[in-house]
């Protein structure tokens, strides 16, 4: 078996590009987070179409995702302990909403 850190040169390459591709789906996650509290707020005076917890789980998923973005700017540069925080952070929202779409009541969809 081939140590895979033996001769950087071999994997520099896939390195750079999966980093570039993680960079875009976290600006990506960024954006749509911004994007979702901007159409919020467009459409903020129905209480029926933009619910208390749309704020709510806008808000955290803006500070989330503001979060995550400058931890993989971080782990871009080559920070091990960022790239820790950026796994972290997508796991615990992909858990918190798995538990927000299984678990009935806990975030009402309505206001």
């Amino acid at each position: 078996m081939t140590n895979p850190t033996a001769n950087p040169a071999e994997w520099q390459p896939r390195a750079s590009a999966a980093v570039r591709t993680i960079r875009i789906l976290v600006g990506c996650y960024l954006g749509l987070s911004a994007l979702t509290l901007v159409v919020a707020v467009l459409l903020g005076d129905d209480p029926v179409l933009v619910p208390d917890s749309v704020w709510i789980r806008g808000i955290i998923v803006l500070i989330s995702s503001v979060l995550v973005n400058a931890f993989a700017a971080r782990a871009a540069r080559g920070s091990r302990a960022a790239w820790r925080w950026v796994w972290l952070f997508s796991a615990v929202m992909a858990v918190a909403i798995v538990v927000i779409i299984a678990i009935p009541g806990v975030f009402p969809t309505h206001s």
